[in-house]
């Protein structure tokens, strides 16, 4: 069994979410919205890419990595943003992101379109900041539409090549849902500034989906491929302080 490489293109970065560090510095005096949009088209260069799962310590290592070249690539995407005082101290903030990535990966001359891994369609992110003094509090929640992912065959001949094209990134993940939360109390040192801080990453404890890996075995002379879902961290606590001068 062989995969047929492809050459690989950019990889598509998903909208990160904001941090809490700094939502919790923001101080929002007046109601805001913001639209961006962009399309576009361009050719893109080869990149290495690990076709089932990129959440590793060492990408180039592993079996799974291959180069693809797409012959071009299309991108759309529109941000949407919306920030509100609700009262003195308090403020919330609420975006939307739509994004579609695709590349033409095809020894022929239409093509064939293929979403890109990050190719997450839709994000959502709502964060509500509190801060009185020295003391701020926050909670953000990030929502998105599931990464993709390739999904093999279940069985391959030892000696069948599989045209990459065929299957890359065939599969959209489970939606991914993260809910922060964070507090902390700064103090005034001379010149410097100390912040004791408290953090939850994942507070739902949430399995979120990073991509799936699989294991191989052979037999009767085929190749079969069996699923191992890998997650992202579970929920995270961390209290630490901070010195700033």
């Amino acid at each position: 069994m062989a995969f047929q490489r492809l050459t690989d293109g950019n990889q598509r970065g998903e909208s990160d979410r904001p941090s809490l560090a700094a939502l919790q510095n923001r101080q929002v005096r007046q109601r805001d919205i913001h639209f961006q949009g962009q399309l576009g088209q361009r050719h893109t260069a080869t990149r290495f890419e690990n076709i089932f799962n990129p959440f590793v310590i060492h990408p180039e290592l592993e079996p799974d990595r291959g180069a693809i070249s797409p012959q071009g690539a299309e991108a759309w995407g529109v941000d949407i943003e919306a920030r509100y005082d609700l009262s003195s101290g308090l403020a919330t903030t609420l975006r939307y992101s739509y994004m579609d990535v695709d590349d033409r990966i095809s020894d022929t001359s239409e093509g064939t379109w293929v979403p890109r891994r990050w190719s997450q369609r839709h994000t959502v992110n709502a964060i509500v900041a509190w801060t009185r003094n020295d003391y701020t509090l926050a909670a953000a929640l990030t929502w998105h539409t599931g990464w993709r992912t390739t999904v093999p065959p279940r069985t391959i001949g030892i000696d069948e090549t599989l045209p990459i094209e065929q299957v890359l990134n065939n599969t959209e993940l489970r939606d991914y849902l993260s809910f922060d939360v964070s507090a902390s109390k700064s103090w005034t040192v001379g010149r410097s500034t100390v912040t004791v801080f408290a953090d939850i990453t994942n507070a739902l404890d949430r399995n979120n989906v990073a991509g799936i890996d699989y294991d191989l075995e052979e037999e009767d002379g085929s190749f079969i491929f069996e699923p191992d879902r890998e997650t992202l961290f579970p929920l995270i606590p961390l209290v630490g302080v901070a010195i700033s001068f």
